[in-house]
């Protein structure tokens, strides 16, 4: 019984750990796009936890499936959550991208000119339009660009600025 209450408490990490383990395989194979791939992992993570979650609450006496099912599932949200802003941090951080290029110039460095020419605004621009553009989360018609489909960023970002102003009390580090 005790050890059913170990991996009871343990199946929101294990949750992530096939998360994780889809990601990078989805990644390798190049099926789906960075974007799309943490949210179908993201999805095979929460398929498992409650998979996990059913099956111990069948061979477990005492054992509720609906509060563990809600407490795993959103133990597992949480991770990852986290999951997605340590992939996000390493896939769009300026700070981060600009130091991995310093670094991977070696001894020979890198000048301000050599930077600002990989990461001036046009280019950074550029390149997040056509990250939007192959997600297909915008289109361009007649050049101008329009929200395709569900906006699904947009649902995200007003979640996050609601978290930011409910937890922090201001819309960004500029308030």
């Amino acid at each position: 019984m005790e050890s059913d209450k170990l991996f009871l408490a343990l199946i929101p990490v294990l949750g992530l750990l096939i998360n994780v383990a889809s990601h990078i395989a989805i990644n390798r194979l190049g099926l789906l796009s960075q974007l799309k791939s943490i949210f179908v992992c993201f999805g095979i993570g929460a398929i498992a936890v409650l998979l996990m979650v059913f099956l111990l609450s069948l061979s477990c006496i005492g054992i509720e499936l609906l509060p563990q099912l809600i407490l795993n599932e959103i133990s597992y949200g949480a991770l990852g959550y986290g999951y997605f802003h340590f992939v996000n941090l390493g896939e769009t951080a300026r700070r981060i991208r600009i130091i991995r290029e310093i670094f991977d110039s070696g001894e020979k460095g890198m000048s301000e000119e050599e930077i600002l020419a990989i990461y001036n605004a046009k280019t950074i621009v550029n390149v997040r339009l056509n990250r939007l553009l192959n997600n297909g989360q915008i289109i361009l018609k007649e050049g101008k660009y329009f929200v395709h489909g569900t906006p699904l960023m947009n649902i995200i970002s007003s979640i996050m600025l609601f978290l930011k102003v409910l937890l922090l009390g201001k819309k960004s580090e500029f308030d």
